[in-house]
């Protein structure tokens, strides 16, 4: 009889702990982060915002341990993790394989349609399927001076201002005067030609498609051929604006009264080709000091036939992912992590430190975000047109291809290496330019085709883009 109840009480103990166990591994989930690169003061402040999230999670739910994963480098596949921090451009790389699909997991009634499209690709699917749920957003807008409006007399846009009168805006700032004992120029906008944003919005808004339903490019057919003339009228020399394809000692002593910018990021630009000289004079370069002074105007992207569209900042934009490899007993409670995030609790403890425009629309009225060049009237602005927005990059046309993430980096910088390096050496005329374009869907064609670099291709502006 004792012998009974002893084997009964092993087996009761060996039961309750086997429970303990199971509640504890299924409590216990992993977050891998990307430490930033930026030094020890930048990932101080980095895992400050991470630890903050997580207390707050912890505060809702106290039951659940999350482990912060930090490592330098994100690893070929996430087996070891349960959860993931990262951008839209990574997404890219571990969907769909190593991603949970979210889509009818995590509600996205908050979230506009086209945010969650940067962490939604049809990738090897014919539904549009979820892969990370962003937390942040960011995308391109123009950025006025106003002092250089006030100096000059102009005044400045309305938010609901069209192609046409950013053209006429552009003329008019663009001007040349004498200031004691030498002439010094304010040129109208600088547009930076490398981001594959500027040109994407004229061939997307004033043009003919520029890919067909096989995803094959064509960049030059008659219209965009026009389109694209009308661009060159502004980026000539001596014309009304300032663009990377002008080499002039003028531009070492101008101000630019407007620039074409992500919101989030202004100082990342053609930054690669600028001596300092002239980038003290880029609107986006001086952006936060104007902020700081209420001298900087946010307004949107100029509307074509009454619509606003822009492009979301790919490589800002953040959100969490859960590993394909979670054990089903954790999943429950990695999407409440995910979840989190959505929340103002959550989602201010990553703003601050990661920025950007809250992707939870219900969290748009919240002060913790406008700050920086997004205070006051800049945060209502930013938002005007948003549920038009496309993605910045070419994920659209890489749709199904086993390697999206690196053909998309390289088109990236293909596009980034012409522009740049050869579109800025010609004498600005429409032919060199369809001469350019042409090389350019060329190129990519044959990126699409295959993952190598093409042929003909420099090298050197391959590697030095993609690094």
């Amino acid at each position: 009889m004792m012998v009974k109840r002893l084997i009964s009480l092993c087996l009761a103990l060996i039961i309750l702990l086997t429970g303990i166990c199971f509640f504890y591994n299924s409590n216990n989930i992993t977050l891998m982060v990307k430490k930033t690169m930026l030094g020890n003061e930048d990932f101080e402040n980095q895992d400050r915002a991470i630890n903050a999230f997580i207390d707050a999670f912890n505060n809702e739910y106290p039951h659940i341990s999350v482990k912060i994963n930090y490592v330098n480098e994100y690893p070929a596949h996430l087996n070891e993790t349960e959860l993931i921090l990262f951008g839209a451009d990574e997404m890219l790389e571990y969907a769909p394989n190593d991603l949970k699909v979210l889509t009818d997991i995590v509600s996205t009634n908050n979230m506009p349609e086209k945010i969650a499209n940067t962490g939604r690709l049809a990738i090897k699917s014919d539904k549009k399927d979820l892969y990370m749920l962003p937390f942040n957003y960011d995308r391109a807008v123009v950025y006025l001076d106003k002092e250089v409006f006030d100096f000059l007399g102009v005044d400045i846009p309305s938010v609901d201002w069209t192609y046409e009168d950013f053209k006429e805006t552009a003329q008019n700032t663009t001007r040349r005067y004498f200031d004691y004992k030498e002439y010094k120029n304010i040129l109208g906008v600088h547009l930076p030609i490398g981001k594959s944003y500027v040109w994407k919005y004229f061939y997307d808004n004033l043009g003919d498609e520029w890919h067909n339903d096989s995803f094959r490019v064509e960049f030059n057919t008659d219209k965009n051929l026009k389109v694209m003339e009308d661009v060159l009228g502004l980026c000539k020399k001596n014309g009304k604006c300032y663009s990377m394809t002008l080499k002039s000692s003028a531009l070492f002593y101008a101000e630019t009264a407007m620039a074409w910018v992500n919101a989030c990021q202004p100082e990342y630009d053609d930054y690669r080709i600028i001596s300092d000289e002239v980038s003290d004079s880029l609107v986006g370069r001086r952006a936060k000091q104007l902020a700081a002074n209420g001298n900087l105007v946010l307004l949107p992207l100029p509307s074509v036939n009454g619509t606003n569209m822009s492009y979301s900042n790919t490589e800002f934009i953040k959100g969490i992912g859960i590993s394909a490899y979670i054990s089903h007993s954790k999943m429950e409670n990695a999407v409440k992590l995910v979840q989190f995030a959505q929340t103002y609790k959550g989602n201010s403890a990553l703003n601050s430190y990661y920025g950007g425009i809250p992707s939870n629309e219900s969290l748009w009225g919240e002060e913790y975000w406008k700050k920086g060049c997004l205070q006051g009237e800049n945060a209502d602005n930013v938002l005007i047109g948003i549920e038009n927005d496309k993605r910045d990059d070419y994920a659209d046309i890489l749709i199904k291809d086993e390697a999206i993430y690196e053909k998309n980096l390289r088109l990236r910088a293909i596009s980034a290496g012409l522009l740049l390096q050869e579109f800025r050496e010609t004498q600005r005329n429409i032919k060199n330019f369809e001469e350019i374009m042409n090389r350019m869907a060329r190129y990519f064609n044959m990126t699409i085709k295959n993952s190598g670099i093409p042929d003909g291709f420099n090298r050197d502006i391959i590697a030095r883009e993609e690094s």
